[in-house]
């Protein structure tokens, strides 16, 4: 008489993840069979809870008796320099050495450090400033500035007793 053993396999996560889900298998003692866990967009694969084992996917045999396997799921986390995304370029609460979970919605504000320029857009034409975005391990625009302007106006209180110009020193 052949014994057959019920293999469950639930998939839970960690550490701001959850995915619900659970696999069950009846195989015949003896048997080897494989797990997986497949985490989703943003996150990342761990280990087994049971034993800390981080191979994935994950032979068992042979089997000898009814087994509960635990995946654990982290979410992803990513550095990055604010000044990758432009000069002056502020993340709020965050800052270089300071982990950002994937999906959390980052305030931006691009503040030029050169008193001559002004903040014009990001690269992907959106002009608001401070900006909110949905960070999903990059931010794929750079804040964009433009060179100030400014009109100099020089007058002559009585036009018929003089002249008046004027001219950049430095063009």
């Amino acid at each position: 008489m052949k014994k057959t053993y019920l293999l469950i396999s639930l998939c839970i996560s960690t550490l701001w993840a959850f995915a619900a889900g659970s696999a069950d298998l009846t195989v015949d003692c003896g048997d080897d069979v494989q797990i997986q866990a497949t985490p989703k967009t943003g996150y990342h694969f761990v280990e087994w809870e049971e034993d800390g084992n981080t191979d994935n996917p994950r032979t068992i045999g042979p089997v000898s008796g009814n087994l509960s396997f635990t995946a654990v799921f982290a979410i992803n986390t990513y550095l990055i320099d604010p000044e990758d995304i432009g000069d002056g370029v502020e993340i709020a609460g965050y800052d270089k050495d300071t982990p950002i979970p994937y999906g959390t919605t980052l305030t931006l504000t691009a503040t030029p450090t050169d008193n001559c320029y002004e903040f014009e857009q990001w690269s992907d034409g959106n002009t608001d400033n401070p900006r909110q975005y949905e960070f999903e391990g990059t931010v794929p625009f750079t804040a964009q500035y433009r060179l100030k302007t400014f009109t100099i106006r020089v007058e002559s209180n009585i036009d018929t007793q003089g002249d008046v110009e004027v001219t950049p020193v430095n063009p």
